[in-house]
């Protein structure tokens, strides 16, 4: 995963430079110590890069411009690092496009070249115009990665452990949460990516932009969460270099050993269990 988002204003420069930064921290097992902030998953050859990161999450005034002129860049990048790395890419997020709506879109492509989306559900309006200009998704996804079964998330959505909670009733055992998280709010970042691990008894990559983010400094942080809340990695805000493996079978192992889920009460899930989760590749 790779939290540096502050490249620049322009499109060219962030795509220009985030390529660079993938190629120099590529997910292979023999990675140069001294090279800038990433984490790369090695057995699961998964990267995962932070919300709206081709645009800045604060550069407001750019969203509707970047849906319209440069998402389907964002989609070619992408495709073209899953491909060349040949590992999945969890590409974070940026402004789209449908009709006269735009999205938070959050994109996962295999090196197969099946793609996934993921519109936020809670944008944020607090000192934030994202809720003023986007529209809130109305619909979860879960689909089959090298982590096992998988959900994505985005942000704001952490706050809310109803979203969590409906990809576990239908089997999610990771989670993949891409964020442009504040500093000053960086403490509850990071308890409730374990909160959010404990809870379901699952794998939660949490991916957050670091640096000056348009006038707002984000706080880095990023880590992953074993399924019994244990931290196995933490980025801070200094250059940086981890690998580390884990095995998608680690959920199930540890919900066997404590399956306190069987003691769920059907009835306080509520609409939870009809909620609309997709899990098809988009065509």
């Amino acid at each position: 995963m790779i939290q540096k988002v502050n490249f620049g204003a322009s499109v060219d420069h962030r795509l220009n430079n985030m390529m660079d930064l993938i190629l120099r921290t590529s997910p292979t097992p023999h990675t140069d110590s001294n090279r800038d902030a990433s984490t790369k998953v090695e057995t699961s050859n998964v990267l995962v890069l932070p919300e709206m990161w081709p645009v800045g999450f604060f550069n407001f005034d750019k969203y509707q411009d970047f849906a319209d002129k440069h998402f389907h860049r964002f989609e070619t990048f992408l495709k073209e690092i899953s491909s060349s790395l040949k590992c999945w890419v969890f590409g974070g997020s940026a402004p789209y496009r449908v009709g006269e709506t735009y999205y938070n879109r959050a994109v996962a492509m295999s090196p197969a070249g099946d793609t996934y989306y993921f519109d936020k559900l809670h944008l944020f309006a607090y000192k934030s115009r994202e809720a003023e200009i986007l529209t809130s998704g109305r619909q979860l996804v879960a689909f089959d990665s090298p982590l096992g079964k998988t959900g994505m998330l985005t942000c704001f959505d952490l706050r809310f452990p109803e979203a969590f909670r409906a990809l576990r009733e239908q089997g999610c055992e990771a989670y993949v949460v891409v964020a442009a998280w504040p500093k000053t709010r960086l403490r509850h970042w990071k308890a409730l990516l374990i909160a959010r691990a404990i809870e379901n008894q699952a794998w939660v990559i949490g991916v957050n932009g670091h640096g000056l983010d348009f006038g707002t400094e984000l706080g880095g942080g990023s880590m992953i969460v074993a399924p019994d809340g244990r931290t196995i990695t933490e980025l801070t805000d200094e250059p940086q270099s981890q690998i580390v493996t884990i095995s998608p079978d680690t959920p199930r192992q540890i919900r066997e050993e404590f399956p306190f889920n069987d003691s769920t009460i059907p009835e306080l899930l509520g609409a939870l269990s009809t909620f609309p989760i997709s899990s098809s590749v988009a065509k």
